[in-house]
């Protein structure tokens, strides 16, 4: 393969297989006083990275924002 310029695409591998490796966790309204959400966070962090999976994390203000950042999700 290294012969015919062949270089990994994981966009392509992704079309291929019909799903990507990232996983995107949306938190609204980020207060560290609600001890629950750093564990979660965290859980969520090491499962993905146990499975071989990229994680993003977004943080919004509000819904209004979550919104915004799941629509732009969605465009890209």
């Amino acid at each position: 393969m290294a012969r015919l310029g062949y270089t990994f695409n994981p966009i392509g591998r992704a079309l291929q297989r019909g799903y990507t490796n990232q996983v995107t966790l949306l938190i609204v309204s980020w207060n560290l006083a609600n001890l629950a959400r750093p564990p979660t966070a965290m859980a969520i962090s090491r499962a993905a990275a146990t499975h071989g999976l990229a994680l993003t994390v977004h943080v919004a203000d509000d819904d209004r924002s979550a919104e915004g950042l799941r629509a732009e999700q969605y465009r890209a």
